[in-house]
């Protein structure tokens, strides 16, 4: 008698096979792809330098710094602050400033010695410049008024000197009227062929210049 193998064993030796065959393929593959995985190079990035280098910030000068470039818009007392001045006169001419007018009336050759000389000061040839102020419309205040002198090509200053007393210019003038007062200086009796007198009536106020010999 012949044995008979029943369709429902084929059928199941069937699927158990092709499921044998899916699960090979399906482990081949992933051996595969672990290997390629594997296998591939790891991506990096590179950033490339300065690619995106912010702009550098322009910084505005300070209204300080602005000022110190420009020393006709700095105020007294300010560091680098220079007096505003008129254009040199002969020594025997007028100036102007404010509503001051001012002029020399005299330069006097002198010696200074003995009690004259205070602590400080070198005594010996020196010039007495006298000076006159007078008033306009409106009263002058007299209690800042300076005066300096430079002699020779090279502007040498002159040292100042205790002015004589009771010659000193006063605190003010009245409106119209005139003061006078006088400032010492040494120079060396032979350097004053060119000499600048330089007068202060105001601070604020350009100052007067005057310029010319002594000798």
């Amino acid at each position: 008698m012949s044995s008979q193998i029943s369709p429902r064993i084929l059928r199941a030796s069937a699927l158990v096979l092709s499921a044998v065959i899916l699960a090979g393929c399906s482990s081949d593959s992933a051996s595969t792809s672990a290997a390629d995985t594997e296998s591939m190079p790891p991506v990096t990035t590179t950033e490339t330098a300065g690619a995106t280098t912010e702009p550098t910030p322009v910084v505005a000068a300070s209204t300080e710094d602005a000022q110190s470039a420009d020393p006709q818009s700095l105020q007294p007392g300010q560091a680098g602050y220079v007096e505003p001045s008129a254009s040199p006169v002969a020594l025997d001419q007028t100036a102007t400033s404010g509503d001051a007018t001012v002029a020399i009336t005299s330069l006097e050759a002198i010696e200074v010695s003995g009690d004259a000389i205070v602590p400080g000061e070198i005594g010996g040839a020196a010039l007495q410049v006298n000076l006159s102020v007078t008033a306009g419309a409106q009263d002058v205040d007299l209690s800042g008024a300076l005066a300096t002198l430079t002699y020779g090509g090279d502007a040498t200053p002159a040292a100042p000197l205790r002015a004589a007393e009771g010659t000193e210019l006063p605190s003010s003038v009245a409106a119209g009227q005139t003061a006078t007062g006088s400032f010492r200086f040494s120079v060396p009796a032979d350097a004053r062929d060119r000499v600048t007198v330089t007068v202060t009536i105001e601070p604020g106020q350009p100052a007067v210049v005057f310029q010319g010999s002594a000798s």
